[in-house]
């Protein structure tokens, strides 16, 4: 995808040299992606810099504008940061990666432009990053975040997922308030997804690799603007990014639970089923599909590459997430 450049403060262009050899928790790079965010990008940018400001480590600001019909952009050069202009509308996740690979410095926090993330967290954040964490992420809760009851039904289930398939408590698995190593996460860039599943697949890889993740709660307020999310196209790009990665990385959990939501499903019919006469065979039948399952998820646990972060090539199927 073609890009241009606004040039300000903080430019990628500089050298790099000597970074690296700086302390992890002495430098920082903030990635804010934004998609006609005009009303609440120039407080977010006033906010974050103060924060920088008390944390006194050499930081840099980042916003990437999504091809945004509005101010957007402006607004922010006008703020005195990194303007990164995409030319053609990538989504949230590429706008991170563009944002990630162009930051000066090893600690990369990222925040959204819509001001439902409070800035000063930051200061949490990056102090609990400083403990020697590959991520630190916010842990949102406040009357915001949990909205109507079907909203609290699905993120319960789709953390339950993503909590079995990782092996480990996931407190927030798709936060967009994060502090993490750079250096950890180029490598897994091809491999994510370039939409609002960008949170999704960070989490996920971080876990599945036993790198070291911390949460901290932090209070989700209410964004400036109305939200780009589509909860049902978006969840469902969710759910395919999990099954992508898992398949990667532990496909036999993935197995695992298809055969017990194959179980689960035809309950109801055995139910059905031992009401007219018997169920037996049926139940048989159903046990052997599940079995047959979990048989292949261990097959393909032994033959499938688990490390395959050093291939940079990904599907158009992939790209679109």
């Amino acid at each position: 995808m073609p890009e241009t450049k606004s040039m300000q403060k903080g430019s990628p262009e500089v050298s790099r040299a000597g970074v690296g050899t700086r302390a992890r928790g002495d430098v920082l790079s903030v990635v804010i992606p934004a998609y006609n965010e005009a009303g609440a990008i120039a407080g977010v940018l006033e906010q974050v810099t103060a924060v920088l400001g008390e944390l006194g480590v050499e930081s840099e600001i980042i916003v990437v504008d999504d091809c945004s019909t509005d101010e957007t952009a402006t607004l922010a050069e006008k703020a005195g940061v990194q303007v990164l202009r995409n030319v053609q509308n990538g989504g949230y996740g590429y706008s991170l990666m563009r944002g990630i690979r162009a930051a000066r410095f090893p600690a990369v926090a990222i925040i959204d432009a819509d001001g439902s993330y409070p800035a000063a967290k930051l200061l949490d954040l990056f102090e609990e990053y400083r403990r020697g964490l590959a991520m630190v992420v916010g842990h949102r809760h406040g009357a915001h975040y949990m909205t109507s009851w079907r909203m609290r039904i699905l993120r319960w289930l789709f953390r339950r997922v993503v909590q079995f398939i990782v092996g480990r408590p996931v407190p927030d698995v798709n936060s967009g308030m994060r502090v993490f190593d750079r250096d950890a996460v180029l490598p897994l860039l091809p491999h994510m997804s370039y939409g609002f599943s960008f949170t999704t697949s960070i989490t996920l890889l971080f876990m599945m690799q036993a790198l070291p993740v911390s949460y901290v709660p932090v209070e989700y307020l209410k964004r400036t603007g109305s939200s780009k999310v589509r909860y049902a196209r978006d969840s469902l790009r969710a759910l395919q990014i999990i099954t992508s990665i898992t398949v990667r990385l532990n496909p036999i959990k993935l197995f695992i639970l298809a055969a017990v939501v194959n179980v689960l499903i035809m309950l109801p019919v055995v139910g059905v089923l031992a009401l007219w006469g018997d169920a037996r065979t049926f139940i048989v039948i159903v046990l052997q599909v599940s079995a047959l399952l979990v048989g292949l998820g261990l097959v393909v646990e032994a033959l499938i590459e688990k490390s395959p972060f050093e291939d940079s090539s990904r599907t158009d199927t992939d790209r679109a997430l």
